[in-house]
């Protein structure tokens, strides 16, 4: 079978679409503002927060970023 290429005119017709969809999803699931009163957190949650999960980040963060370099030759050499 055959695939059918489509020329780029005919892609670049559907451009203001793709956008118009992507815009719509974006803004309809952005979260609302929130105007009331926030709870004022625990010593024990900002204990947390400050031995267990800024650190836990910052350190993803970091894998994440290796594993990111690390697998672009492997990309670009496929041709992703």
């Amino acid at each position: 079978m055959h695939k059918k290429v489509q020329t780029l005119p005919q892609r670049m017709a559907r451009w203001p679409l793709t956008v118009a969809v992507l815009a719509t999803l974006t803004l309809s699931l952005s979260p609302t503002a929130n105007a009331g009163e926030l709870d004022q957190p625990t010593a024990m949650a900002m204990a947390g927060d400050l031995l267990i999960a800024r650190p836990a980040g910052v350190v993803l963060t970091a894998l994440g970023s290796v594993a990111f370099v690390v697998s672009l030759p492997l990309a670009l050499r496929v041709g992703m």
